[in-house]
């Protein structure tokens, strides 16, 4: 065998030995959470969303882009900001937007979809509920525009609020401004407008949060929102 024979062998056996060590390494960062640049030649940690919600037959858009139905683990994400919505056939779409820190995991979870187009009822014989009594409002303030959330503000609208009260989970808020009622979800600041309502009484949540009852106009209403 030459030395160019042999040099020729060395070489290649470098050559595959050096490939095989990128792969390796790059397999590795990878597993690890981390993404190499090749082109900035830098090495970034990434980033996780994980989407979860009650509801069924959905889909999940990260930056309009379909990712799939239901749940949903999406890795190596590069930091930066983000917009996910979830949508489903007849539901107001759910948008979530945030900035995703190197390294973390963000968890959207406690989703609730709302209907499009609510059914709305009225009660076929008037009685007397105590919607002051029955409604939860505990926690929420209102002072003319602005509502104020475990004494801390939370937001301001263009017209004064009329009434408040506590979605079941803790999260979200239906809210009357303008005759208007809509749920509001106070870590995103998401509102959902679902139906006209014409009075300062707040509205009481049953069957898990599917069904509103409301005072409209003097007479009692009953609405599915989910």
């Amino acid at each position: 065998m030459t030395k160019k024979e042999i040099f020729s062998k060395i070489a290649f056996y470098v050559i595959l030995a050096t490939l095989f060590l990128i792969c390796a390494t790059t397999v590795v960062l990878l597993a690890a959470g981390y993404k190499i640049d090749f082109k900035n030649r830098k090495i970034t940690q990434t980033g996780i969303i994980i989407v979860k919600t009650l509801d069924k037959d959905y889909q999940i858009y990260i930056d309009e882009k379909f990712i799939e139905k239901e749940e949903a683990v999406v890795r190596n994400l590069t930091p930066g900001f983000y917009e996910v919505q979830i949508k489903k056939e007849g539901y107001q779409t759910f948008t979530e937007s945030f900035y995703l820190n190197p390294g973390e995991a963000k968890i959207i979870n406690n989703i609730v979809l709302f209907l499009e187009s609510p059914i709305v009822e009225e009660f076929s014989e008037q009685i007397e509920i105590p919607f002051e009594e029955l409604a939860d409002t505990g926690n929420l303030l209102m002072s003319d525009r602005e509502l104020f959330v475990n004494n801390s503000f939370l937001t301001r609208f263009e017209s004064r609020i009329q009434d408040a009260s506590w979605y079941p989970n803790d999260r979200f808020v239906g809210i009357t401004v303008d005759n208007r009622f809509s749920i509001l979800d106070i870590d995103t600041l998401n509102e959902f407008y679902l139906f006209e309502k014409k009075s300062n009484t707040p509205v009481i949540f049953i069957n898990s949060g599917k069904t509103v009852i409301f005072e409209s106009e003097g007479n009692t209403f009953s609405a599915q929102i989910r």
